[in-house]
């Protein structure tokens, strides 16, 4: 949509879509609680970036908004990875695009290792 959200609030353009929103979406989808849940996309997308090996951990859990636990190295790791994150953001993007394209073709995907 031009704006610098890709999930932008209704309400309040400048503001992010809350959590219940997207779990509204979710539902309207037809996702039922015990299905999906906001975590299990986000869980989803570590574990295929990851099995990828194209981007290292640090890019992935950055991207994630995760904090490193080791507080030492949170202290002095302040990068932001903003080039390997938008890459990996396009990248994701291309193979989410792909699942789309295939399921309307009629193609069914197996679940990846790990995912189910």
């Amino acid at each position: 949509g031009g704006g610098e959200l890709m999930f932008s609030s209704p309400q309040s353009r400048p503001m992010p879509i809350s959590s219940a929103g997207l779990l509204d979406n979710f539902r309207a989808l037809g996702f039922l609680p015990e299905q999906m849940c906001l975590h299990g996309f986000r869980s989803s997308a570590s574990t295929l970036l990851n099995d990828m090996e194209r981007f290292g951990p640090d890019v992935i859990e950055v991207q994630l908004a995760h904090v490193d636990k080791n507080n030492v190295r949170a202290a002095y790791n302040r990068g932001d990875y903003m080039k390997q994150r938008h890459e990996m953001m396009q990248v994701w993007t291309d193979y989410i695009d792909g699942l789309r394209d295939e399921a309307l073709k009629g193609n069914v995907h197996d679940i990846p290792k790990g995912m189910s």
